[in-house]
């Protein structure tokens, strides 16, 4: 009988075996989430573009601004416009180093002139003023992997939008890659190219800096990427204040009765701000922003639906002004 106790433990340890190390693995891995999710976060809470949720409005004050048509100058006035846009991105799935996302956009813009004068009389300035909405949805395709011994991130996404469920009115393409060239606890420094494909935006390819930099004597931390350019220092426990220039890209799409314009019209609007805001942590996963400053228009053209923006029959020339933006966003979770 003595002999059977060797064989029974040595089951019983074979049995245990792979239940113990299934434990460890799932313990492991859970660490590992958990030490993802903590690195998310706080680069989230840098970079407002790792954000899953982001909703922001803007009032931009009323100020003059010229309309040119085919050249010609067809009414002068006053205009003042309020904009809101919100993102949600979406994990859909992971599968070794490939990864694939959806974001659901919405974009609304309200624009209003006042005090228009026009030399054509057969204009109806009353028509000039609009309130549109639109929805969009955008997949994207990324791969983590290295190259020449450096880290380097795949991307490729499409996207369409519209502000009608029969039709899309704006289809982009984009692909790219960016490499990490430097990553340490105070600086992170990514070089790429993009190539952009969207009807909407007249470049359609340009090199990609991300650059990020914390000055350790004093937390001030510095921060640039195809879309900002920023200073942001701690003021209080999770409080932030911050300064720099940032460019927005505003898309609306309209329908017009005029006879000396086409039917479809999509409106492409492009702004770089200046301005200083703070930024509160409110809770673990919640972020509040507020920012002013000036706005500073770069374009502003009505093109035919399925042409580019280069090639508008329609622009209006807007001066400088001031500007109030509010935020509200989400840090990133895991969805179960």
């Amino acid at each position: 009988m003595k002999r059977k106790y060797p064989l029974l433990l040595l089951c019983f340890f074979s049995l245990a075996s792979p239940r113990a190390q299934t434990a460890v693995e799932a313990a492991k891995k859970r660490i590992a989430d958990s030490l993802k999710t903590l690195y998310l976060e706080e680069a989230a809470v840098r970079s407002p573009l790792l954000r899953q949720v982001i909703i922001s409005t803007d009032f931009v004050a009323g100020g003059s601004v010229d309309g040119i048509l085919d050249g010609n100058k067809v009414y002068n006035g006053k205009a003042n416009r309020r904009q809101t846009s919100a993102l949600f991105k979406v994990p859909v799935m992971n599968w070794g180093k490939n990864s694939l996302s959806a974001t659901i956009s919405y974009f609304q813009q309200h624009m209003e002139f006042t005090e228009v004068n026009s030399p054509v009389a057969a204009l109806n300035t009353d028509r000039l003023s609009f309130d549109k909405s639109s929805g969009g949805l955008s997949l994207v395709f990324s791969r983590l992997d290295s190259l020449f011994g450096k880290r380097v991130v795949y991307i490729a996404s499409v996207s369409g939008a519209s502000n009608d469920l029969s039709s899309m009115r704006r289809m982009s393409y984009l692909a790219g890659a960016s490499f990490a060239l430097k990553q340490t606890k105070n600086t992170n420094l990514r070089l790429g190219l993009i190539v952009n494909i969207d009807p909407f935006t007249p470049v359609p390819v340009f090199p990609m800096v991300v650059y990020w930099h914390r000055f350790a004597s004093s937390n001030l931390e510095l921060s640039f990427d195809p879309a900002r350019m920023a200073l942001r220092h701690p003021v209080g426990k999770n409080v932030w204040a911050s300064a720099g220039t940032s460019f927005s890209l505003a898309a609306s799409f309209l329908d017009r009765d005029e006879p000396s314009v086409p039917h479809d019209v999509n409106y492409a609007v492009s702004d770089l701000k200046a301005g200083a805001g703070l930024e509160v942590r409110l809770l673990r996963k919640l972020m509040l922003g507020v920012e002013g400053g000036m706005m500073n228009p770069l374009s502003a053209r009505a093109f035919e639906q399925g042409e580019s923006s280069r090639n508008y029959f329609f622009r209006n020339d807007f001066g400088s002004r001031p500007y109030l933006n509010f935020t509200l966003s989400l840090l990133p979770f895991k969805f179960r």
